[in-house]
């Protein structure tokens, strides 16, 4: 789940650089950006799904920490080597 976290946040911050915003609108530069227009219009934008993963992903470690490296080797480690790919490839 640290894998999935750390790259959720990145990922989403990659692509709000990205963006150009109207004016009079307010921008959301960051993921800390969103959480906290999230959490300034509860009845808007959390009466579904909430922001726990959001959330999550604020505090998770940044892409060159020791705990994110190894849990993408432990991912990649259970897709490619003994999981899926390996069962395609054994059948």
């Amino acid at each position: 789940f640290v894998a999935l976290t750390t790259e959720f946040k990145v990922d989403v911050e990659a692509y709000l650089s990205t963006l150009t915003w109207k004016e009079g609108v307010t921008p959301m530069k960051t993921l800390q950006d969103i959480t906290d227009y999230n959490a300034a219009h509860p009845d808007t934008e959390l009466n579904v799904l909430g922001q726990s993963l959001t959330l999550r992903s604020l505090n998770s470690p940044n892409q060159t920490s020791s705990v994110y490296l190894d849990a993408l080797a432990l991912c990649q480690d259970l897709d490619v080597t003994n999981g899926i790919e390996k069962y395609i490839k054994d059948t």
